[in-house]
């Protein structure tokens, strides 16, 4: 060990951050004094070992979830090539690209649910899809589909440290999302929303608008029984109305059946023969 990295590990943690800040250094996602030691030593010395974005902590972890051993590993380099080597043949589930591109790749393991191991950086593309693009909230995970926990998605996957505004829009989008729920739940008792499910109602997976189904009627000249089950809410969301499916990607409605667009629904169906048009819908605030 050279006498810089001995002179930066007798400082304090607190004077090793004001060492990285004054140099500009984002120790965001640093937990250890090490990994402090060695952020500032790299800024320091030309032809020091690369800077590798996962902390020592989250490797270790990753190695022992993939069968492997730390004990032979005496700097982050060995433990990031050892966790390199354990999931060489393995591929992330949502790009179905190998792991470990790069030193600057961050691959999670998702320790809530099912123990999937995935990109940082393809996860958070599959969130915000979810929240911002869908408003669906909380997020799933990809391969089990189990609710992902908040603290988890802003401590790990979507972090302040996240580029390009991703973690303010995630937030804002959360907020909205959270703030029209609670509009709901001071509107509606859960004797009242049960009633409702009853009466036929269901709500848009978006926008949360509760939605009834038409009755029997013909649209465009063809005999529909109870309405079909493909439904365009006025938000502009498609889904099954029997599962919330959004694009109705199941099994509940034949290809014969289609969706509505979003401007014949606003426009109250212009181009159908019908008065009381099919998946009629009633916003109950």
């Amino acid at each position: 060990m050279s006498n810089g990295i001995h002179r930066l590990y007798a400082l304090t943690v607190r004077q090793l951050k004001e060492k990285a800040q004054e140099k500009g250094i984002d120790i965001s996602n640093v937990v250890e004094k090490s990994e402090l030691v060695e952020l500032l030593s790299d800024k320091s010395s030309p032809g020091s070992s690369p800077s590798i974005a996962m902390s020592v902590s989250d490797l270790r972890e990753l190695i022992r979830s993939s069968a492997g051993r730390t004990s032979q590993c005496s700097e982050k380099l060995d433990l990031f090539n050892l966790a390199k080597q354990l999931l060489d043949s393995k591929t992330c589930l949502i790009c179905t690209e190998q792991f470990f591109r790069s030193y600057s790749e961050i691959v999670i393991r998702m320790t809530n649910c099912c123990n999937t191991i995935v990109h940082q950086d393809c996860l958070s593309k599959w969130i915000m899809t979810s929240v911002v693009d869908q408003g669906v909230f909380p997020g799933k995970c990809p391969s089990c589909s189990a609710l992902l926990g908040e603290s988890f998605i802003t401590k790990h996957v979507i972090t302040p440290a996240s580029t390009n505004g991703m973690y303010l829009r995630y937030i804002a989008a959360v907020d909205g999302i959270k703030r029209l729920r609670q509009q709901e739940r001071s509107l509606w008792s859960k004797k009242e929303e049960s009633d409702l499910v009853n009466l036929g109602y269901r709500k848009c997976p978006k926008c949360s608008s509760w939605i009834e189904k038409g009755p029997s009627m013909e649209a465009f000249g063809i005999p529909v029984v109870a309405g079909c089950d493909k439904m365009t809410c006025r938000c502009g969301c498609q889904f099954c109305f029997k599962c919330g499916s959004i694009e109705a990607k199941c099994a509940c409605t034949g290809n014969e059946h289609g969706f509505f667009s979003h401007q014949d629904v606003l426009e109250r169906y212009p181009r159908s023969n019908i008065t009381s048009p099919v998946g009629f819908i009633n916003t109950l605030f």
